[in-house]
């Protein structure tokens, strides 16, 4: 799906750095969040882009998108 991805917040010890999107467990199922973020047309010339994180299951995080 698009603009929907999970992440956590695990830290390499090495950097001390978030592993975001690159962690090597996310392909645990209890592993991480869900993300969705989307561009929102304004009356400006710029298009908005809103990020929201925190979702269970990415069901969940297409269902919150869409509702936007």
């Amino acid at each position: 799906m698009k603009g929907i991805l999970k992440r956590c917040a695990c830290r390499d010890p090495g950097t001390g750095r978030e592993h975001g999107a690159r962690c090597p467990d996310l392909s645990k199922r209890r592993h991480g969040t869900w993300m969705f973020s989307v561009r929102i047309d304004t009356s400006r010339k710029r298009k908005r882009l809103l990020k929201r994180m925190g979702y269970e299951s990415q069901g969940a995080a297409a269902e919150a998108r869409d509702h936007v």
